[in-house]
């Protein structure tokens, strides 16, 4: 049971992640916050593969950390 709870927990944190991101990056793209309207030029684009890049890279960082939790516990 605890281990169920430690992946489900795992699973909610990474949901979190990916909604925070995407929460960015939507306020990026749609409502133009960052940079002040809608006609942003380049800027909208740069925040956008920014936060793109960022997201990508906490996911692969939080699956080398589920992978390594894995392995910690023997279950790979």
């Amino acid at each position: 049971m605890p281990l169920f709870v430690i992946l489900l927990t795992f699973l909610l944190l990474f949901l979190l992640i990916c909604n925070v991101f995407w929460l960015a990056f939507s306020d990026i793209i749609f409502e133009g916050h960052l940079f002040g309207g809608p006609h942003m030029g380049r800027g909208w684009f740069a925040a956008a593969i920014i936060c793109i890049i960022f997201f990508i890279c906490v996911f692969v960082l939080y699956s080398f950390a589920l992978l390594d939790f894995l392995e910690r516990i023997n279950w790979i």
